[in-house]
């Protein structure tokens, strides 16, 4: 009879502890954060372009410096909702945003520029968003 309580205990223990280790997964917030290095030569008339899939409510700080000849390059951010954001970028600049969730594009342009144009710099996100989401199952599955 002992046997008995002492199994039903342990398994109503291993039960808590599964939606425990699920509600930490799925519920808790957990900050951590992600960082890019920007290091690119964009020759006159040329645009580089990445995307990133960056999570809703994410924060995205960007600080990017340019040398390389006279003349004004662009900075372009191109949302999921296909909104621009367009910087135009002399030396260096910084820049800050929180994100509606997507797959965000971002465009460095030289398009109006005679010289070829080095830019550098880094592209942080912090996100405060569970490890693990359903939306993030669904994409690995």
């Amino acid at each position: 009879m002992n046997n008995r309580r002492g199994l039903v205990g342990k398994l109503v223990g291993v039960i808590i502890l599964i939606l425990a280790i699920g509600a930490i997964l799925f519920v808790v917030p957990i900050p951590h954060t992600v960082s890019y290095n920007i290091s690119k030569e964009i020759p006159a008339g040329k645009e580089y372009d990445f995307s990133l899939d960056i999570p809703k409510g994410s924060t995205v700080y960007i600080n990017l410096s340019v040398s390389g000849g006279v003349n004004t390059i662009f900075f372009n951010i191109v949302s999921p909702n296909g909104s621009v954001t367009r910087i135009g970028l002399v030396n260096s600049m910084s820049y800050q945003f929180t994100s509606y969730g997507g797959d965000y594009t971002f465009q460095i342009n030289n398009g109006i520029s005679l010289f070829t144009k080095n830019v550098t710099g880094t592209m942080v996100i912090h996100e405060d968003t569970p490890l693990l989401s359903y939306d993030t199952l669904a994409q690995k599955i």
